[in-house]
């Protein structure tokens, strides 16, 4: 296979969105309309800080034990995790800051969000989608359940991000995952 230039991704841009469970997956059209999306019921939850979106837990996870003076392990534990997918949005909002303290609630009046001891989230579909100029590519998760991520931090020379989990669950029913806008390989 041949590297071609049109096959590689650079983000330029990315948006993350939530929708209750039974949504469904987008068409590929519909990425970069996002009325289209809001009419589907797909919620605009906020921009992508510029690291983007990483996933974790699907390759596992495999140590090597050595005994003393012994050229090969004595044992290999391999352990795989709970995939999920992290995310870190730019916009401070109520939403975004629930998702990161499932469970908290929000006064108006005092402008004040109390987060409590522990919450239950609402699972969720999720979709991330990133641009490349006119490129756009989803990833569609069937079921998700949201959490805090990393430390909240408030860098000197760049944005704040509030780094929200998402836990990926077995789907009820139908697909687990997509990846939409994918182009058959050249060669």
């Amino acid at each position: 296979m041949t590297l071609l230039a049109d096959e590689t991704l650079a983000k330029s841009a990315g948006d993350l969105y939530l929708a209750p469970l039974g949504t469904g997956a987008p068409a590929d059209d519909d990425l970069d309309d996002s009325a289209a999306l809001l009419a589907a019921g797909w919620v605009h939850t906020g921009w992508l800080d510029e690291d983007g979106p990483s996933t974790d837990g699907f390759e596992g996870e495999n140590n090597k034990h050595y005994g003393w003076n012994r050229p090969a392990p004595v044992r290999s534990v391999t352990r795989v995790t709970e995939p999920m997918i992290e995310v870190g949005l730019l916009q401070w909002n109520v939403e975004n800051l629930q998702l990161y303290f499932p469970g908290s609630t929000y006064d108006g009046p005092s402008r004040v969000l109390t987060i409590p001891e522990a919450g239950n989230p609402t699972d969720k579909e999720l979709l991330v989608v990133v641009a490349d100029g006119a490129r756009y590519l989803g990833l569609w998760v069937s079921r998700v359940s949201y959490r805090g991520g990393d430390t909240i931090e408030f860098p000197g020379d760049g944005l704040s991000s509030i780094p929200v989990v998402f836990d990926i669950l077995a789907a009820t029913s139908g697909d687990f995952i997509k990846v939409i806008g994918i182009d058959e390989a050249s060669s």
